[in-house]
């Protein structure tokens, strides 16, 4: 391992350079706010007259006698200055802002792409190669700005470098100085000697900026061959990613510690995930592949589940209902139902009735106020300890039932006079929003096939509760209360 103090932008530099981020790198997440402080502490350089800026630590893997070299640590750095030369540099270019001594095209062969390579959509042509998401957002900004994809933090911090550049708070040839002086230590491995996975451990040991799915996937790609790292990216880490999306963010982790929940009958602490996947799988001899190959599989059952979308009509609308109470807590004991039905050992029907009834135990225990904590255990349990019941009886659904009733104390199924006797009294304006949202919406439409949609209608104030009996009594409604009162 050989460190050097150098800047930043010399990275770039060299007609063979080519700075690739290895696909079990997480993708490039700086905000607004990180490069609000960079540029920040740009403008502070040139003000204050100071020769140069630390800004961290690089950790590359060389690739010998060739210029292409793996970054294992310090993308988010590497990728923000890159995104701010090309800022400058098309600015420049389009006339927006002047400079004296730039010549814009030089910085653009020299550190941004490859001339001798044409083909704008090769990803050869650029000297930062980063992964797969990232890298075509990066490249439409070499273009017309109606090519540009919105939803990038690529694309969210380039445009924020423009704007901060055309304030002209320092000149563009100011700012260009104080680039050429932002130092990072440039730490070289060698691929032989150094192990990249121990020294990325001891890096990111904090776990601070990395999620535990962003270790996972360092964990289950990085020791692999170049070529293999690609194949079993697209293959299946890729479609884990994307079987857990949701708005523009993976729940990778989550998933993953509903995974190892119902494979180890606990919950593992979400800080503690990628340690306990890792001892799983290092205990049980899985390989990478099998790990993986289960991984995409329950991925497959974790999208069905997280958008109502199984083969099943009947599963679906139990699944939403479900949605709406927001019972995360069930998943690890729906994943491998799912399985268990998807490999052909129960119905449709039968999945759709035991949904059911989770669904009655989650309400009716929220309706008589009791603890959902103690439900953490049951459901990392209830799966595995109903297949020692599987030989003895027939009826699955009645395995089920009969485990959710037998369960006493604090994780006790409420009976009818319970239930009856909670709603009745349950102050209903403490209640959580949504199991409000669960009961208008159950009220309303029941299992009706014309539905209307309580939810959003009262989520933007469409539809209102409406009071017979006002909240603060008037007079004369204290008088009408006491007449019925006593009629009664």
């Amino acid at each position: 391992m050989m460190g050097n103090a150098r800047a930043i932008y010399q990275m770039f530099d060299g007609s063979d350079t080519k700075l690739t981020i290895p696909v079990y790198q997480r993708n490039y997440d700086w905000k607004v706010a990180n490069c609000q402080q960079l540029f920040n502490d740009l403008v502070a350089m040139v003000r204050e007259k100071r020769t140069n800026h630390f800004f961290g630590s690089i950790v590359e893997i060389g690739g010998d006698y060739s210029g292409e070299k793996q970054i294992i640590d310090g993308q988010q750095r590497l990728t923000t200055v890159y995104l701010l030369i090309l800022a400058l540099v098309k600015l420049l270019e389009e006339g927006k802002i002047t400079s004296s001594t730039m010549i814009p095209r030089k910085i653009r062969d020299s550190y941004l792409i490859d001339q001798y390579v044409d083909d704008v959509e090769n990803l050869k042509r650029y000297r930062l190669q980063p992964v797969k998401h990232d890298a075509v957002a990066l490249m439409r900004l070499f273009g017309p700005e109606s090519g540009y994809i919105e939803n990038s933090n690529q694309t969210t911090n380039f445009q924020f470098f423009q704007d901060e550049i055309l304030k002209q708070r320092i000149s563009a040839d100011d700012l260009w100085e104080a680039i050429q002086h932002l130092i990072v230590i440039d730490i070289s491995l060698r691929r032989s000697e150094d192990n990249a996975q121990l020294i990325f451990e001891s890096l990111n040991s904090t776990g601070v900026d990395l999620t535990e799915a962003d270790k996972i996937r360092n964990f289950v790609l990085m020791n692999l061959p170049a070529d293999q790292q690609e194949d079993y990216y697209n293959k299946y880490w890729h479609p884990i990613e994307l079987n857990t999306e949701e708005g523009n963010e993976y729940h990778v982790s989550e998933f993953i510690r509903n995974y190892m929940t119902f494979n180890l009958k606990k919950v593992p602490a979400m800080g503690k995930v990628y340690q306990v996947f890792k001892q799983y799988i290092e205990q049980k001899k899985l390989t990478t592949e099998a790990v993986l190959q289960d991984l995409v599989k329950y991925s497959d059952y974790e999208k069905q589940i997280r958008n109502a979308q199984s083969p099943s009509d009947k599963v679906n609308e139990l699944l939403k209902r479900l949605d709406v109470l927001e019972v995360s807590v069930t998943r690890p004991f729906i994943l491998p139902l799912f399985d268990y039905w998807q490999e052909g050992n129960i119905t449709a029907d039968e999945v759709a009735t035991i949904l059911g009834s989770v669904e009655s135990y989650i309400f009716r225990r929220l309706i008589c106020g009791m603890p959902s904590n103690a439900l953490n255990k049951l459901f990392a349990t209830l799966f595995s300890e109903s297949l020692k019941y599987v030989e003895q009886e027939d009826n699955y659904v009645d395995i089920i039932n009969h485990l959710l009733l037998s369960k006493t104390e604090v994780s006790h199924f409420p009976t009818n006079d319970e239930f009856a006797e909670s709603i009745e009294t349950r102050d209903a304006y403490n209640m959580r929003q949504q199991t409000k949202y669960y009961i208008f919406d159950r009220l309303e439409n029941q299992d009706s096939l014309e539905r209307v949609n309580v939810i959003d209608g009262m989520q933007n104030n469409r539809f209102t509760i409406e009071h017979i009996m006002p909240q603060t009594l008037s007079s004369a409604w204290k008088r009408a209360w006491e007449w019925l009162s006593s009629d009664l």
